[in-house]
């Protein structure tokens, strides 16, 4: 295993002791267990530079297919060419929408027909300045293309899956950020949006888990592919840091399933008493004690 970086912002929470800044030998889209032969790829933001990288991975791994989605066609056929250059037997292809044209998205979702793996990178940001200082047209910008538009994209993936009764697990990756669970105020519309967006995939995991669909909330592309196997499911629903070592997410697997709120952003305090069978509890997920 490569040698783990210190933390460089150790105000920010760190779940495992080993930081990586590079991708390692578990990691490895060479490693035979991490496989997606036959498998398709959608990904919204593919022409861009974090795009590029999820593409570049999944194609290591050996995926079948990449379904890449970008406003400019120019730039989707650039890293289609770069792609097919490096991988000659890749099927690619690009659709030039923006994810907040709600029916273009729909219509290109329901085309592609089978998806395994959503990942939705597309995204925008506004300029650094004081929070009291952003227009209200660039917030609603930021919402409507962060939020809204992968949420939208998500939902109708979903969909189809469970429409067509597809068995396979749907694998949907939400590229966040730090500044959604950071106090960092120079770029509060866009961390405001990437917040709501990892509540709304929290809430999508809580609804669609149990069927088959694993639902992340990632910050950087560090782990994308290894999502993708089955041994990462109970991460659903979860935020994670692409730099905390997997080996030591797995041992804490335990905790981390101990209670539902582990790695989801909240109000995450210790309850004082377990629930009774007389009691509310805003977390369905929490087992009701029967009443003696």
């Amino acid at each position: 295993m490569s040698k783990p970086t210190p933390n460089p912002l150790p105000d920010l929470p760190r779940l495992t002791k080993a930081y990586h800044k590079t991708i390692y030998p578990y990691l490895s889209p060479n490693r035979l267990e991490l496989s997606v032969s036959g498998k398709t790829l959608f990904i919204t933001g593919g022409a861009g530079g974090l795009g590029r990288i999820f593409c570049d991975t999944f194609a290591q791994a050996d995926i079948s297919r990449i379904v890449m989605v970008g406003r400019t066609l120019s730039s989707l056929q650039n890293a289609k060419n770069n792609l097919l250059t490096k991988y000659p037997s890749l099927e690619i292809d690009v659709h030039a929408a923006s994810v907040t044209d709600f029916s273009t998205m729909s219509a290109i979702i329901r085309a592609t027909g089978k998806i395994d793996i959503l990942v939705s990178a597309a995204g925008i940001c506004h300029n650094v300045g004081l929070p009291s200082m952003l227009a209200p047209t660039e917030l609603s910008e930021m919402f409507q293309t962060n939020t809204v538009g992968a949420y939208h994209t998500a939902c109708t993936a979903i969909h189809q899956h469970t429409i067509h009764g597809w068995d396979h697990e749907l694998k949907v990756i939400n590229m966040s950020s730090a500044l959604s669970h950071s106090h960092i105020a120079h770029l509060s519309g866009y961390a405001a949006s990437k917040a709501a967006a990892n509540l709304l995939m929290l809430h999508l995991s809580m609804q669609w888990h149990a069927r088959r669909v694993s639902v992340f909330s990632i910050l950087s592309a560090g782990f994308c592919l290894w999502l993708c196997h089955p041994e990462a499911s109970f991460l659903s629903g979860k935020f994670l840091w692409a730099q905390w070592d997997v080996p030591e997410l797995l041992e804490k697997r335990a905790w981390i399933e101990e209670q539902p709120w582990h790695l989801e952003i909240g109000l995450n305090l210790p309850s004082l008493e377990p629930p009774g069978a007389d009691s509310f509890v805003l977390d369905s997920r929490i087992k009701i004690a029967a009443q003696t």
